[in-house]
């Protein structure tokens, strides 16, 4: 992937400084966009929508060169951005030795994930859920890619069936076992205050469509001391047309669901909205990370691809509209 994004421009970031943002406007299947400068999400206190505004890009940039640079920045929000995208680079306070799972080929393979407290397992989030309807302890995956933001799938935080957006969720990174089993949540566990679900999920559950956003109460990024990078590309075709892989890291309902799994299989296609993929998944891994080969998450995962042919799993994709929305929140 670091072929497809030849650094051009970096910009370095003062750390309460918010980025740019656009939203995007779809038609049935070719994107179009329309960059405007206002967020609307849903803020879990007073169960009300709020729209904010936020920076332009232009306005950033003009705010860069105000600022004296000697002050304290944060090196953890540097962006890359040429003409085949971009990515926020991920944090990690003193990098441990990476985990290579074994991958089982043929058949399910899935693999546990013996330790959830090492990069970028303990970035990875247990969800549990609860919504206006009184339904509790239905749960997903999501992942920290800032100190206090975490992506996930829109369904995993909205469903109309229970009373639409989630009155509460909490958040596990690294979570590695069931209630009172020693060891198992590493790391303080928080709360969110706001959701962002992407409008048109919100409008018709579009798998497409299907994922979302937190702000959490506490830096639970800080504490972990990681989070994951984000990337987008300008074209997503050469996942395919490269041969190149993805991985999942999420909690199955059928390995325990207290549990993290790794997967990775190649991609059989890909678009700017979507990619579909071999790698394997079940119930429960809903908003896990997906993310490529040098550990940038490049898509929120879904689920089963409806009625696709042969069975394939399918991801949202953080596109450019996607990325802009997830970095407005960085702040």
């Amino acid at each position: 992937m670091k072929k497809k994004m030849i650094k051009i421009l970096t910009l370095i970031l003062v750390a309460n400084l918010l980025i740019y943002t656009s939203v995007m406007a779809y038609s049935n299947y070719n994107e179009t966009q329309q960059f405007q400068n206002t967020i609307t999400y849903f803020d879990m206190e007073t169960r009300e929508m709020v729209t904010e505004e936020i920076p332009t890009l232009e306005q950033i940039m003009i705010e860069k060169n105000r600022s004296n640079l000697s002050s304290t920045i944060s090196s953890n929000l540097n962006i890359t951005i040429d003409e085949n995208g971009g990515r926020i680079e991920p944090y990690i306070a003193n990098p441990t030795a990476e985990v290579e799972p074994n991958i089982i080929i043929g058949g399910d393979n899935r693999t546990p994930v013996t330790n959830t407290t090492v990069y970028p397992y303990k970035t990875v989030c247990y969800l549990e859920v609860t919504f206006p309807d009184g339904t509790k302890s239905l749960y997903g995956t999501g992942v920290l890619v800032y100190k206090d933001v975490v992506l996930t799938a829109g369904h995993v935080v909205y469903q109309p069936k229970h009373g639409g957006y989630a009155t509460k969720v909490a958040v596990f990174p690294g979570r590695a076992g069931g209630p009172g089993v020693q060891g198992s949540e590493p790391y303080l566990y928080t709360t969110v205050q706001n959701l962002y679900v992407d409008p048109q999920y919100v409008s018709n559950q579009s798998a497409y469509y299907d994922w979302a956003m937190m702000k959490t109460y506490d830096p639970i990024g800080n504490y972990v001391g990681a989070w994951m990078g984000i990337a987008y590309s300008g074209d997503y075709s050469f996942f395919v047309n490269d041969g190149l892989s993805v991985s999942i890291v999420g909690y199955p309902e059928d390995k325990g669901k207290y549990y993290q799994y790794y997967s990775r299989d190649r991609v059989a296609y890909a678009e700017n909205r979507f990619m579909a993929y071999y790698t394997d998944s079940f119930r429960g891994q809903s908003g896990s990370p997906v993310y490529e080969q040098d550990q940038y998450v490049v898509a929120i995962h879904h689920g089963d691809w409806p009625n696709s042919q042969p069975a394939l799993n399918l991801g949202v994709n953080i596109n450019q509209s996607r990325f802009s929305l997830i970095v407005s929140w960085m702040n």
